[in-house]
C-alpha cells in the first residue's frame, strides 16, 4: 500500500495564482491605509488653517464613508457608521463655531477696570 503523505501531488496553477494574488493584494491594500493616513493629515492641517472650510471638508468625508459603510455590506458595519455619524455632526459643529467666531470674537480675558 502507498501511503498518502508519500505520494507527489502536482501543484496546480491555481494555487501558485492564489498566493501572488494575496500578496498582490495584501501589498495594494497597505498602500491604500498609508494614501488614506497622509489624506487625513492633510485634512488635520486644513481643519487647523482654516476651520470654517475644514470642518465641511471632514463633515462631507465622512459622509461619503458613511453611505459607503451602511451600503457596502448591510448589517455589518452599522456601529462603525454610527461612531462617524457622531464624528460628522462634531464636525459640522466645529465649522459653525469657526464661522461664528469670526462675527462673535470671543474675550479670554475680561476687561478689569481699576476702581481705585
Amino acid at each position: 500500500m502507498e501511503s498518502t503523505s508519500t505520494r507527489s501531488r502536482p501543484r496546480s496553477p491555481v494555487t501558485t495564482t492564489g498566493v501572488e494574488v494575496q500578496v498582490q493584494f495584501s501589498a495594494r491594500r497597505e498602500l491604500g491605509v498609508a494614501r488614506s493616513a497622509n489624506a487625513w493629515i492633510v485634512a488635520g492641517l486644513v481643519v487647523l488653517f482654516a476651520p470654517e472650510f475644514g470642518g465641511y471638508l471632514v463633515a462631507a468625508w465622512l459622509g461619503g464613508i458613511i453611505v459607503n459603510l451602511v451600503t457596502a455590506d448591510p448589517m455589518r458595519f452599522y456601529d462603525v457608521a454610527l461612531r462617524d455619524f457622531g464624528l460628522l455632526v462634531s464636525a459640522l459643529a466645529l465649522a459653525r463655531l469657526a464661522a461664528l467666531s469670526r462675527t462673535h470674537p470671543v474675550r479670554w480675558w475680561p476687561n478689569r477696570r481699576s476702581t481705585s
